[in-house]
């Protein structure tokens, strides 16, 4: 019984070890998968890179509206769930069978 604590430890271990070492940060992951898209843009689609670039920045602002509609959505949410009069009425509809 001793033995499976040590051993899942090591595991753990093991796996961080290997994604510290070999796995890229998010931004470099970003830029390749950004590069990728734009290439087969360009092979895949009658566009130049000019227009492919300005399709590029038009959807990242609408991703960006979009993110930052769910962060406004979690911070109110949050802010609302934590008020004593929203937190008596989750309290009571969590406490019926």
């Amino acid at each position: 019984m001793s033995d499976q604590p040590k051993k899942n430890k090591g595991i753990i271990e093991a796996i961080t070890s290997f994604a510290e070492r070999y796995v890229p940060d998010s931004y470099v992951i970003l830029l390749i998968l950004s590069l990728l898209t734009f290439i087969l843009a360009l092979i895949f689609t009658p566009s130049n890179p000019y227009q492919v670039v300005q399709a590029w920045g038009k959807g990242f602002w609408i991703l960006l509206e979009f993110s930052m509609q769910m962060a406004l959505i979690i911070v109110t949410g949050y802010a609302l769930a934590t008020t004593p009069q929203c937190n008596r009425l989750l309290v009571a509809l969590c406490s019926q069978p």
